[in-house]
């Protein structure tokens, strides 16, 4: 691969005409052009566990689990890698810490490994309040990424018929034949408008003991 290290000061810029990925050190990327080059343009943001390449021994400032799931979210919102660093010890061994963050992103991305490992994005689907989707490599499905749903039995932080539950789609011209999660497999309610390309789709509160801080749905389409 051919990737042009644009460092902190011109993140995304695309450079010689052969490269194979945009690359965003530090920072969220953003979707390419794709229409005007020859190849799939790829991309990658570049980020550390901590303020490091590397071990600091007295560096404390590292990313949560959480925050990983976000950036790696958002990297694929628009077809980008997520490349972070993990400095080993002298010894050759990973920090403990690292060790246990990663292993909770895995158990995140285990629940949703088709979504993130092979959708594509979707950018003429427009979701309302910073949520988004991919498409499936068939067409067949759309992955629906649900950011800051609130979790049962959390009665002071949360209601069941909260308005943060009810998300709205623009631009889906596709039919949806239904839509679950796929954490549970517990189906949510949709209502669809195809000529206007609006889509309303009730989501569910997470179950008691959950918060997977990005939540995905796989809405079947024709």
């Amino acid at each position: 691969m051919i990737i042009n290290n644009t460092g902190v000061s011109a993140r995304g810029a695309l450079g010689h005409a052969e490269i194979d990925s945009t690359t965003f050190e530090h920072g969220l990327p953003s979707a390419p052009d794709r229409r005007v080059w020859p190849i799939y343009l790829a991309g990658e943001m570049c980020q550390t566990m901590n303020s490091h390449w590397g071990v600091g021994a007295r560096d404390f400032s590292y990313l949560s689990p959480a925050q990983i799931i976000e950036q790696l979210a958002l990297c694929r919102k628009v077809g980008a890698n997520c490349l972070l660093n993990v400095g080993p010890l002298a010894q050759g061994g990973i920090p403990d810490y690292d060790a246990v963050a990663l292993r909770r992103v895995g158990a995140w991305v285990a629940l949703h490994e088709s979504a993130i490992r092979h959708a594509r994005p979707a950018p003429d689907i427009v979701c309302a309040g910073g949520d988004f989707m991919l498409r499936s490599p068939d067409g067949k499905v759309l992955n629906y990424f649900a950011f800051a749903l609130p979790a049962r039995g959390m009665a002071h932080l949360s209601a069941a018929d909260s308005p943060a539950l009810q998300r709205a789609v623009s631009g889906l011209k596709q039919k949806v034949r239904c839509a679950r999660w796929l954490d549970s497999d517990e189906a949510l309610a949709i209502a669809q408008e195809r000529r206007s390309g609006l889509l309303a789709a009730q989501m569910t509160c997470q179950p008691c003991g959950t918060q997977l801080v990005v939540r995905v749905a796989a809405l079947q389409v024709a």
